[in-house]
């Protein structure tokens, strides 16, 4: 006779409730993931709606402080880019152009440039494209920094220039070859001015260097900044780098941080490219001639050189009486590539002759300042050309009867890194970031005795 407790009627009535509290737990989990699923399906169908934040230019009604560009009926570009939907698009790989309207909201960040420590992203759905707004204790904190007031002011100077919506110019390079003026491509304008850089519009200012740069050329800036852009200290002397808009927003927005806290950003009002460096060229002679009129010497160069700036200046001291005049590396009977498949191809309705006029090399070119206003105006009246130097220096400087001097000084070139080699040019081509370092410090090697 078994005992009570292991009759198997009892077990069996004991494990029925177990049973059923078991289903009934197992059913309420998958109620809940139910639920959840229709909830997480209800939310990524119907995304989050962001306040809409008014632009500066649709409250105004208009932008006052940028001229608008005309429309291209070849090149698609708005009359008014302001009220077109600003979106970013793929880069189309044959010109490294995107379809964008860009809108450039004031930003800051620490003094690393990192956006580590920004507030979270606000989704933009309409735009797809991300603002990233500070803190007010974020700013503060900038402002209290070791930068202290010069951040501060450059952040009054961002915060109403750079909040504007800016056109983007987008010549391609079909419409380029059938031969487009250069005035229907080019958006007049700098969402980022930093007038302070020439004090006075440049009066009892010798030499002003404007390095064209990429957006994305960070470490190039910096070593720059490090190395021979240290004469920018002085009064007679201002470093200054051009870059043109990123499609992407927080590129740019990396670059704002990076004007206010350093000063030395100059920004256009189209994409930075490789068929856009003509206007690149164009807009920083635009900028010499509305913030730096009376500067003596104006010096074009790019984030891939080093210059002697020491040599630059007994040049502009030797050549101080000259007018009307550009100095460089001059090039010769150079001829036009047909090939359309080239990189350098132009068409001959873009320039119908065989040979170029002769021309300055562009990695570095030194003009006088009372060329700038003439060969601003007088390229925006020609057949565009995507070759800067060419167009800038040979084309349009011959049209209006400037000068173009040979001067042995300027390499514009790699060559070998020794110090007499260094000492004796005013510009080196072809120089990675880290390697500034290195001339720099060759340079100012007083050791090394070299022959004059």
């Amino acid at each position: 006779m078994s005992p009570a407790g292991d009759n198997p009627r009892r077990l069996n009535w004991k494990k029925q409730p177990m049973a059923s509290f078991k289903i009934r737990v197992l059913h309420s989990v998958l109620v809940l993931v139910a639920v959840s699923l229709v909830i997480y399906s209800s939310y990524c169908t119907t995304p989050l709606q962001v306040p809409n934040m008014e632009r500066p230019e649709e409250a105004k009604g208009q932008n006052l402080t940028q001229p608008q560009p005309q429309q291209t009926p070849e090149l698609g570009i708005p009359v008014n880019p302001v009220k077109a939907a600003p979106s970013i698009q793929p880069e189309d790989p044959s010109t490294g152009l995107s379809s964008a309207s860009l809108v450039a909201y004031p930003l800051v960040s620490s003094p690393s440039l990192s956006s580590a420590n920004l507030m979270p992203t606000v989704t933009d759905h309409s735009t797809n494209s991300s603002y990233r707004p500070m803190s007010d204790e974020g700013i503060k904190s900038l402002k209290d920094s070791e930068a202290g007031p010069k951040v501060a002011k450059n952040l009054e100077s961002l915060s109403q220039t750079v909040a504007s919506s800016h056109a983007v110019s987008l010549p391609t390079e079909e419409p380029m070859a059938r031969g487009v003026i250069t005035s229907s491509l080019y958006a007049a304008g700098h969402d980022i001015p930093a007038p302070d850089l020439c004090p006075d519009a440049g009066s009892g200012m010798r030499l002003l260097i404007l390095v064209t740069s990429a957006p994305k050329h960070t470490d190039a800036r910096m070593a720059i900044r490090q190395t021979w852009g240290h004469f920018g200290a002085r009064r007679d002397v201002s470093v200054g780098f051009f870059v043109a808009s990123s499609a992407e927003i927080e590129r740019q927005h990396l670059l704002e941080s990076e004007s206010a806290l350093y000063g030395d950003i100059i920004r256009a009002n189209f994409l930075d490219s490789y068929v856009n460096l003509t206007l690149k060229t164009i807009s920083m002679q635009e900028w010499v001639d509305t913030y730096c009129p009376k500067v003596r010497f104006i010096l074009k160069t790019d984030d891939d050189m080093f210059i002697n700036v020491p040599r630059l200046l007994t040049f502009t001291e030797k050549h101080m009486g000259e007018k009307r005049t550009i100095y460089g590396r001059l090039a010769k009977k150079w001829k036009p590539i047909r090939n359309s498949k080239s990189k350098y191809y132009v068409s001959v309705k873009q320039y119908k002759h065989s040979v170029f006029p002769d021309f300055t090399t562009g990695p570095a070119y030194l003009l006088t300042s009372d060329t700038v206003h003439d060969l601003y105006v007088t390229s925006l009246n020609k057949t565009y050309l995507h070759l800067e130097d060419v167009f800038i220096t040979g084309i349009v400087a011959q049209d209006i009867k400037i000068r173009r001097v040979h001067s042995q000084e300027f390499f514009n070139k790699r060559i070998p890194f020794h110090a007499c080699n260094i000492q004796k040019g005013i510009s080196i081509h072809k120089v990675k970031f880290p390697e500034q370092f290195d001339l720099w410090k060759k340079l100012l090697d007083g050791r090394t005795a070299c022959k004059v």
